[in-house]
This record gives structure tokens, C-alpha cells and sequence, in this order.
């Protein structure tokens, strides 16, 4: 438990919401997290990482990050 409180404290120093909150969803692995992000791209790559859903990658409008997320999620 200690790792993942120190991680997710490092989260706290991270300025943009959007990068912070998605952060917290990938050390804690909670999805909850994702729906706070305001980006819509950013907010399903979120979902994709955490829930392992691949799908939510085709959702996204930004082709370097699209690639990244269906790379990430393989």
C-alpha cells in the first residue's frame, strides 16, 4: 500500500488537472477518476488505460494519441 500512496502523492505536484486526474486513475487503477478529466480525448484514453478497453481508443480524435492508447492497450 505505501507504493501506491507514494505514487499517488506525486500525482498531488502534477499542475494540469486533465494530466493530475489521469494520474490518479492509472496508480490507483480507478476508472472514477477518468470522468473528471475535461478533455474528451484525454478522458477516453483514461477509460482505455485503466478499464483495458481498447475500444475507447477509436473514440479518439488526436491521431498521436489515439495510436498511443491502442498501443498501450494491446
Amino acid at each position: 500500500y505505501g507504493e501506491v500512496e507514494d505514487r499517488s502523492s506525486q500525482c498531488g505536484l502534477i499542475s494540469d488537472g486533465d494530466a493530475r486526474h489521469l494520474c490518479y486513475a492509472r496508480v490507483e487503477d480507478r476508472s472514477s477518476q477518468c470522468g473528471l478529466i475535461s478533455d474528451g480525448d484525454q478522458r477516453h484514453y483514461c477509460y482505455a488505460l485503466v478499464d483495458e478497453r481498447s475500444s475507447q481508443c477509436g473514440l479518439i480524435s488526436e491521431d498521436d494519441l489515439r495510436r498511443r492508447c491502442y498501443s498501450e492497450t494491446k
